[in-house]
Formats: C-alpha cells, structure tokens, sequence
C-alpha cells in the first residue's frame, strides 16, 4: 500500500475521532434540544469519516464496497441532521415532531436500500469499480438515477437549513452577529468542499474532502461550546422576545462579555448614551443592591439627564446551573417624577395632619393604630401607652356601652356615616372631655 494512502487514510481516520470526540463533549455538557441535535450531527460525521478512511486501505473491491455501504448510513443522515440543528439553533423548530422527522428520513431510507442492493439493479451506481491511485483505493462509479434523486434532496435539505443561518445573521444584532458569524463559517465549509467534489473540483485527485471539511467544523463547535456560548440561547427566539420588550437588554456569559442585546439596547449604544465598556464597566463594579422581594440586583445610575435602573438576574440551565446573566436597563425618569410628586404631597398632607385641631385616629380590632398629635394631647397619654391600651379605656364608664355598640355597627358597615355622635372622652388622669366625632371606614394596612 502507498505510504501516501496510509497518510490520507488516517487523516480521515483522525477526523472521525475529532467528530466523536465533539459529540460526546457536547452530549455531556448540556441537555438542550439543539446540542442533541448537534451531537446527532457529529456522529454521522464520525461515521462518514472513519470508513472513507477504511476505504483508502481497501485492497480488494469486496472489502472496498463494505465499507462504502457504511459509510452511507452516515451520509444520509447527515442533511436531515443538519436542517433539523439549524432550525433548532434559529428558532424555527415548530415543525420539528416525531412524524416530520420521520417524513423527512423516508428518502435517506430508501437511498441506502439501494446502495445497499445496487448489484441487483444498478440504480444507485451503473457501474462500480476499485481504482488504486497514490492516494489509495478509490471507488470508482457512474452515477445511477438514485445516486442523483440522493444529490438533490440531500442539498435541497443542506440549502434550506443554510439559508436559515443566513436569515437569522441577516436578523441578528451587532453584537449577535460575531456569535451568528461563527456558525455560518462552521456550516459552510464542509458543504462548499462536498461540492467542489460533485462538480469535479478536485485538487487532491479522487480525494473527497467533505469529511474534513467537517472536522474543521467540529473545531469550530468545541471553540463555539467552550469559548463563544454560541448554542447556548436560541439568537431568532430571543430577538422575537427582545423586539416586543421596550427595555433595553443585554444578556452577558459568566465571564461578564455580552454575548447578545435587544435592538433597544443596541439603539442606546449607537446614539452613544452609553458605550459596550461602560456599561461593562458598571456591572463588573458590584454596586448592585439585592432586592429580596423580586429577588434580583440592582442599581441606578443617572445618563444624559435620565435616570435607569439597572436589574440583574441569573440565567440558569435545566441543571439549575449559571450560565449567564440578564441585565435589564428600565428608564425610570418618570418614575422618579411621580415619587417625587407623591412624596411631596405626603408631606403636604403630614403637615396638615399634624397641624389639624380636631383629633384625628384609626382603629383597628378594638385598638388605636394611628393618631394625630391633638388626639394625643386629648388623651394626655404618650405614643406607647396609645398603642397600647384598648380603645373602651377612653370612653367615659356610663357611656362605654352605648359607644361600643355603635363601633360594632360601623364595623358591621349598619349605621349612618355621615351622622355625628357625641361622649365622654376619658384622660390619662381619669378626668373628661367632651368630643363630638364622625367615622368613615378606610382600608389600613391591608385591612
């Protein structure tokens, strides 16, 4: 055997190893639907691979068309694969069920019946042979009417999933784009070198290239799933849920780089109300402050006379592990204005609260709960003793009775609010007063 076929062979023979290596890395470090199909992808790579590289050892045409047969289980799958990877990464993935994909393998299916059973037909390959050239044995064949109804749908399916990439960089935001980039790169390689093969580009005689050019696209999953996060979120499915939301977004990895953002946010950055180091600056800061009630961070910082708040919130997978985080950048300007606005107006109303002549309290469950400052000179007790006493400690003993009955009326919402009654108001120091009052029922605290 040429020392130059032993070379290539196990160039083939490598890729394969490289293919079930991604697979097996991918599989085990996630559960998403798209890594599967990635990992799906992968294997039928390694498939491929490693028996084009058995093929290049072959000696006799017997052992050569085995492994051609083999080969083709991979083949086949591959652009069914492919599509359904690409339309799980873009969000497209609707369509995907049990039924369409088996729809969809009807084709693959039969093409490798006939592969397989092509000497009793010949209408995969017309005729078959075995070439020994310097780079190995080779299979040598005229294409059959199957052969091409193979080229066809297999490209059909590749084409699609393809312009689905293409689409959703054309969709894709600035800082998506770097992300989106990686995965057209990664897809198109191994088909632009399948092609030049159907066509007769072949600069390394009979050589077909495709596997390798999927290996190139294996090294390209690793650096995306190791470095670049590039399948970790769906980029279609969050720019349709970025685009309705009217707050600026940035979704960030652990190591803090922003991985993606909203057309909002990406509209702040390009009227320059805030650049990519900035805002990097100010999450890396730790000026957040926990809200435990929303459970998330914060802080709020003021931009071109506007005032935002800044929440984060973790980003987790299936195994409840960070991934990533979510900052949310809300204008609270107006916000502001009505706080400040309100707050003005409680003062407004605390002062004249606190000013008013007539006594002023709220009763809750038999029991003082709030009171104005004239209702404690009234009184003569201090803030404690008030809130701590019932309230039949202030009402003089002969008109207790009658004063009660009427709280237990107007609890019961059975009396006339707007009518004005008259009692003993009983002091500290047991002496009395007489007050005339009228009620109106509030709620207080939630109650």
């Amino acid at each position: 055997m040429p020392m130059n076929a032993i070379i290539y062979s196990n160039i083939f023979i490598f890729s394969a190893f490289i293919s079930l290596i991604v697979s097996i890395y991918v599989l085990s470090h996630t559960r998403y639907t798209v890594y599967k199909s990635i990992t799906a992808l992968m294997f039928a790579i390694t498939i491929w691979s490693v028996f084009y590289g058995m093929e290049l050892r072959a000696n006799n045409y017997e052992i050569l068309i085995m492994f051609v047969k083999l080969q083709y289980w991979g083949i086949v799958s591959i652009p069914v694969i492919w599509l359904i990877f690409a339309s799980r990464y873009t969000g497209k993935d609707a369509w995907i069920n049990v039924f369409s994909i088996s729809a969809l393998f009807v084709v693959p299916a039969v093409n490798l019946f006939m592969v397989n059973t092509n000497i009793s037909h010949q209408l995969f390959y017309t005729s078959s042979s075995i070439l020994s050239t310097k780079f190995g044995f080779i299979h040598q064949f005229a294409s059959g009417p199957f052969y091409w109804i193979h080229i066809i749908y297999s490209y059909f399916l590749i084409s699609i999933g393809i312009i689905l990439v293409i689409v959703n960089y054309l969709h894709s935001s600035k800082i998506q784009r770097k992300r989106a980039a990686f995965v057209i790169f990664g897809s198109v390689i191994p088909f632009v070198f399948s092609a030049f093969y159907i066509i007769g580009f072949r600069p390394i005689g009979f050589i077909d290239l495709t596997p390798i050019g999927f290996m190139i696209m294996g090294l390209v999953v690793i650096y995306g799933v190791k470095n670049s996060k590039i399948f970790d979120i769906k980029p279609l499915l969050l720019n349709s849920l970025f685009d309705s939301l009217p707050d600026a977004i940035f979704a960030l990895d652990t190591k803090q780089r922003i991985i993606t953002a909203n057309p909002k946010a990406m509209d702040m950055i390009e009227k320059k109300l805030i650049t990519e180091d900035d805002f990097l600056e100010m999450v890396r800061s730790g000026k957040f402050i926990y809200n435990s009630e929303s459970d998330l961070y914060f802080f709020e910082i003021c931009i071109s006379n506007q005032k935002y708040r800044i929440e984060r919130t973790e980003i987790l997978d299936k195994r409840k592990t960070l991934i990533g985080f979510l900052y949310i950048v809300v204008n609270i300007t107006q916000e502001e204005l009505y706080r400040e606005a309100l707050k003005k107006s409680e003062e407004q109303y605390k002062l004249l609260f606190d000013n008013v002549q007539e006594g002023i309290i709220v009763i809750q469950d038999e029991r003082l709960v709030f009171f104005n400052p004239m209702f404690q000179k009234f009184s003569g007790y201090d803030n404690e003793e008030l809130l701590a006493l019932s309230v039949e400690r202030f009402i003089f003993d002969t008109d207790r009775r009658y004063i009660m009955n009427l709280y237990k009326q107007f609890v019961m919402d059975q009396t006339d609010f707007n009518q004005k009654y008259s009692f003993r108001l009983k002091t500290k120091d047991n002496s009395y007063c007489w007050v005339e009052f009228s009620s109106v029922p509030i709620v207080w605290n939630g109650k």
